[in-house]
């Protein structure tokens, strides 16, 4: 048996950015909290949107760590999780996925109707709450 070699929780700030170009910045309801077991991370909670300057593209949001490059949770992907965006330009609250990729710091949130991602950071408006739970394997 092994001995559990890595476990932490806490809490971070995480960074919004746009895939093409923008910007969103938080209000004060802006930290999510993580834990990590070993490689296995948990992270979650809510973020509310405070401005926003011409988003487009896809939404990116930063991890507390970088994914792994081991991609054996199925067809090259290596997280699973949720997020629902509420008070949206025109979407409906389910209408976003979120993904995190091997070897990237952030996640991406996309449009879920859309094999390209879509223009998710263009659904994204001052007061807007994201609610994020994913669950990834970290470096």
């Amino acid at each position: 048996s092994q001995l559990l070699n890595w476990y932490e929780d806490g809490d971070w700030i995480p960074t919004i950015t746009c895939g093409t170009s923008g910007t969103i910045t938080l209000n004060i309801i802006n930290t999510l909290s993580y834990t990590r077991i070993g490689k296995l991370m948990f992270i979650g909670g809510l973020l509310q949107v405070g401005s926003v300057a011409s988003p487009v593209g896809e939404l990116r949001v930063s991890l507390p760590f970088t994914v792994s490059n081991r991609a054996y949770l199925g067809q090259g992907s290596t997280s699973s999780g949720s997020v629902q965006i509420s008070g949206s330009v025109s979407k409906n609250l389910n209408s976003f996925v979120i993904t995190a990729s091997a070897n990237n710091s952030y996640a991406i949130v996309s449009l879920g109707d859309s094999s390209s991602g879509g223009n998710a950071a263009g659904e994204i408006k001052a007061s807007t709450y994201i609610i994020i739970g994913l669950t990834y394997l970290a470096a």
